[in-house]
């Protein structure tokens, strides 16, 4: 019994979930909108595909999901690191008229916005109803509850303010198109490692 439960459960699970092929094949994945140059690394899962919206230049890290059920947009020259989890819905556990507990059938949608240039590092979870300003920064491990402003420097659970990106730089690196994924897919990008301080 306890199989056959487990079987049941895989296939609604596969039926919710769009699994991606490979990277290779991404034609698999109907999406709201899809800008050019999208990149969509391994193990890459959506909910709701149809409610996504994802801008020219974007990284999709390796087994992130994306729930468009509530609708999400991705700004241009994004970037989303691995394991990242982006929730734009949530169930139903808190109205007057709630039917079964610990919550019922139910989604309540609340549109989650990743702005231009925003960098979201690895195992990352964002929230339904969250903006996150243009140029911001949100640190490994957040839990980003609430909105962030453009060019802050966000991090812990719940994601604070720590500090905020030199908007000069930025300024001038965005009136330039200084756009990472767009110089990389032309070959113009060098990957160098540069220790802090040094």
């Amino acid at each position: 019994m306890f199989h056959s439960l487990k079987m049941k459960v895989r296939r609604f699970v596969q039926k919710i979930y769009l699994i991606g092929e490979s990277v290779e094949d991404p034609s698999a994945w109907t999406l709201g909108f899809r800008g050019q140059n999208v990149i969509f690394d391994k193990g890459v899962r959506f909910f709701s595909p149809e409610g996504i919206q994802i801008q020219d230049h974007v990284y999709i890290g390796p087994y992130t999901l994306i729930n468009g059920a509530g609708h999400v947009q991705i700004g241009r020259g994004a970037m989303i690191g691995p394991r990242c989890y982006i929730w734009s819905s949530t169930h139903n556990y808190d109205s007057l008229d709630l039917q079964y507990l610990p919550y019922d059938h139910r989604n309540i949608g609340s549109p989650v916005k990743i702005s231009d240039f925003v960098w979201v590092a690895g195992n990352v979870t964002i929230l339904p109803g969250v903006t996150i300003g243009e140029g911001a920064v949100i640190g490994a491990g957040s839990v980003v509850t609430k909105d962030i402003p453009p060019l802050a420097i966000a991090v812990g659970n719940p994601a604070e303010v720590r500090r905020w990106r030199d908007e000069e730089i930025y300024t001038k690196l965005k009136n330039e198109d200084m756009v990472l994924l767009k110089y990389e897919s032309e070959g113009l990008v060098k990957q160098v490692t540069q220790m802090e301080g040094k």
